[in-house]
């Protein structure tokens, strides 16, 4: 009677005879461009390091870790993310440990006649009666593909080539690296259909509408400022443009907007976690940020570059400031962990599939086609661009720098005013008090054409700077955009009423500069100064005071002296002409 042993090693020869029967060639393929396959020869595998690819000493039971297969650079291996999987310098490519699992039949063949490589697949005889451990591995790596496919945006355009009867040959242990292999990865690696939406409330297609309304009403406003200043340099101080005067208004009120819809986006953004956000997101995030304190500082410079004050919109802009800041660096800490697997970190977030082990199997996209999904948005995290989180933060440096200047002058501006008005009031009560003008004292101010120019330049760099960073945003927003982030047929209820944010703003500026005012000031006069030019409450009577007894005495007397006939003798001179008569003499004198 055959003893147990060898009815162990017998079960084990006919099963290994079925699942292990050598071929008459060696079959290895992998790929690493989703367009064709790269053939391993038996050479190239004999000399694969496998205490990298196996690290338990064990390739079987390595291939049964789908959290290891499906990682970008698996752990142990002696190679960079962008360096595994591809070719070397020479052109060779490497084995990688998702090519020896899904050639894990033809590769424990090969191995049988190898006693340097036999040891790495080595099988339990007591588990290979149980069930059969490369078919298990096959299933494993298939239904990970499978189910990873059924939670990309479109999962119709890879259903079929990823599914487990065509990636494993009509449910063999054998994969189709050749056909259903090679489109089923080319699908799921590409970008433009496959990641998730992000949030639409963070950076849908209406908000994406809104930002860009925003910039160019923005840069419009920016030019507008410079042409205003360049006439100011050409005419002289105090000679504004007409359409200045009247846009004022509207760019107070577009101020005043920009930071409703800032501090309200930083307060909605709280309530999305920023220390703890995905990548995806979180970049999201961090441009409505960027936008939240960059454009209100931008708009406010450009207001005082024509000394016009509005304290409210000052006060609403360091609001949405420190708001927007609490928000960035948040994001800024959050993000700057991402390292060189910034790619498979956020993959993983994305995409959780339990068939994986909570993993999936988009992170091989990098080995498989030498990109990622999220190759674009890496290129941010890894610092491969002049726009990536390294730099980011010159933007926020560069409009507090604005503001802390901006606040003080504003505030020095606004108390300068006061001192003048209460100057003003003292000198007019002491004209009505001695009845005549006192000298002027001389005027120790720099020239006024040199405060033009000075104000020019300072003017034009500022401008010239946040016209800067608005690119650096849009280059942002356009990275964003191309890896597809955006839904653009998704127009719900939030997206249109965000797209038609900025309607209103039109509206103001059109009502300005179509609609005639029943009541304006000369064109050559500025608006402080018009402001300044106003009857002052202490000179000679009050709107608000009624006149004192004693003036309405010497108003009575006034009165009775000009309707009373004149008692001083009319002089005999030559009586005095007009300026326009003596002009009309002398012109027919000239005739």
């Amino acid at each position: 009677m055959p003893s147990l042993n060898s009815f162990h090693r017998l079960t084990t020869f006919l099963l290994l005879g079925t699942a292990i029967a050598p071929s008459q060639a060696f079959t290895f393929f992998q790929t690493h461009t989703s367009r064709s396959t790269d053939v391993i020869s038996q050479k190239q595998f004999l000399a694969t390091p496998f205490d990298q690819l196996c690290p338990s000493g064990n390739c079987i039971d390595d291939c049964g870790n789908n959290t290891r297969i499906f990682q970008a650079k698996p752990d142990h291996i002696d190679a960079t993310v962008q360096d595994y999987g591809q070719p070397d310098a020479s052109g060779k490519v490497n084995v990688t440990v998702f090519g020896l699992c899904t050639n894990l039949v033809s590769a424990a063949a090969e191995a049988e006649d190898s006693t340097k490589v036999k040891s790495f697949f080595a099988t339990d005889p007591s588990m290979m009666a149980v069930s059969d451990p490369f078919k298990q591995v096959a299933i494993g790596i298939a239904a990970c593909l499978s189910d990873t496919c059924g939670r990309i945006r479109y999962p119709g355009r890879c259903m079929e080539d990823c599914s487990m009867k065509n990636l494993l040959n009509n449910n063999t242990d054998a994969f189709d690296w050749q056909h259903a292999m090679l489109n089923c990865t080319q699908r799921l690696c590409k970008s433009t259909f496959v990641l998730p939406y992000a949030n639409q409330d963070v950076l849908g297609i209406g908000v994406l509408v809104s930002f860009c309304t925003q910039g160019i009403l923005l840069l419009g406003a920016a030019a507008g400022a410079m042409a205003s200043l360049t006439w100011q340099l050409w005419r002289g101080q105090g000679s504004y443009p007409r359409i200045v005067r009247k846009l004022e208004g509207p760019l107070a009120t577009f101020l005043t907007a920009q930071t409703y819809f800032s501090i309200s986006a930083a307060i909605a953004s709280f309530v999305m976690s920023p220390s703890t956000i995905d990548p995806l997101n979180g970049y999201a995030l961090m441009i409505v940020a960027t936008i939240g304190f960059l454009c209100p500082v931008f708009t406010l410079l450009l207001l005082r570059s024509h000394n016009a004050r509005t304290g409210f919109g000052t006060s609403l802009t360091f609001v949405s400031w420190i708001l927007n800041t609490v928000i960035f660096f948040m994001l800024l800490r959050n993000l700057s962990d991402f390292g060189e697997t910034v790619a498979e970190d956020a993959l993983k977030q994305l995409f959780t599939v339990p068939t994986c082990d909570d993993s999936s199997a988009m992170p091989l996209c990098q080995q498989l086609t030498g990109s990622n999904p999220l190759k674009r948005l890496t290129g941010f995290f890894k610092t491969s661009s002049w726009t990536n989180i390294r730099t980011v933060p010159m933007l926020w440096a560069w409009t507090t720098f604005v503001l802390l200047v901006l606040i003080p002058e504003e505030t020095w501006q606004a108390v300068r005013l006061r001192r003048m008005n209460k100057a003003a009031a003292r000198k007019d009560a002491a004209v009505a008090k001695i009845g005549k003008d006192a000298a002027p004292k001389p005027d120790s101010r720099p020239d006024a054409e040199h405060l033009l120019l000075g104000r020019f330049i300072i003017a034009t760099i500022f401008v010239v700077l946040f016209s800067v960073g608005l690119g650096y945003i849009f280059d942002m927003v356009k990275r964003f955009r191309a890896i597809g982030a955006i839904d653009a047929s998704e127009w719900s209820f939030g997206q249109v009423v965000a797209a038609m944010f900025w309607i209103p703003v039109f509206l103001d500026v059109a009502h300005s500069v179509f609609v005639e005012k029943k009541h304006h000031v000369s064109p050559t006069v500025s608006p402080q100064e018009e402001f300044e030019m106003k009857p002052k409450p202490s000179t000679n009577r009050s709107a608000y005071t009624p006149l004192s007894k004693s003036s309405l005495e010497d108003r009575e007397n006034e009165d009775q002296r000009a309707h009373s006939p004149p008692t001083a003798p009319v002089s005999v001179g030559p009586r005095k002409r007009s300026i326009h008569k003596r002009q009309t003499i002398r012109m027919e004198e000239g005739q």
